[in-house]
């Protein structure tokens, strides 16, 4: 399907509407939860039948461009295929915000490992407390986690757990420029053991 922005398969236009939805909805409880008004600032007047702003027949969800495809009836099939909820919205920013983190702390955990040769029995803890002497920031987006750390090699694997051992969550290989693997997203539930 032509889109605005490419083409894409119409499992990826149907799940970006549904996350749109979501979002629409998810900055209008923010709203009358009282959690913060900024949405309602940049909420338009739009026709819910047809999807589109009033005042220039935009569409709300996919701008100028888009085929009739996309109709506002689209909240209760993203509703039925289970499009995520708003606490899923936010675990997700955490989740990317997290993984983001990952890859510097990685970074620095690799180059203590290879240019400062630390003992081979340190635990975990205190290789990265060791990794992150000079800047202990690099730790604080990983307080609520269990962090392991395997060396080797070519490197290290950081994997990030939920508390206390349960579910892995997030790991990166510090020789890869991306973040190797989501589990949170791709393996839910997956145990906290590397890959």
């Amino acid at each position: 399907m032509e889109t605005p922005e490419t083409r894409l398969d119409y499992e990826q236009v149907f799940q970006r509407a549904c996350n749109n939805v979501v979002g629409v909805w998810c900055g209008l409880e923010d709203a009358l939860t009282g959690r913060t008004a900024s949405f309602l600032d940049s909420l338009k007047d739009w026709n819910l039948d047809t999807g589109r702003t009033v005042p220039d027949a935009k569409y709300v969800f996919w701008g100028a461009g888009m085929t009739s495809v996309l109709r506002p009836s689209l909240l209760a099939a993203c509703v039925l295929a289970g499009a995520p909820s708003c606490t899923t919205q936010d675990n997700s920013r955490q989740m990317f915000a997290t993984a983001s983190a990952l890859t510097k702390l990685s970074s620095s955990v690799e180059a203590t490992t290879l240019f400062r040769n630390p003992a081979a029995n340190l635990t975990d803890s205190e290789l990265l407390r060791l990794a992150t002497a000079s800047d202990p920031e690099l730790l604080r987006p990983f307080e609520p986690f269990t962090v392991r750390v395997r060396r080797h090699e070519q490197g290290v694997v950081l994997l990030v757990c939920q508390p206390n051992g349960g579910a892995a969550l997030l790991e990166d290989a510090s020789c890869t420029a991306r973040l190797d693997r989501h589990h949170w997203r791709d393996d839910p539930g997956a145990r906290c053991e590397f890959t």
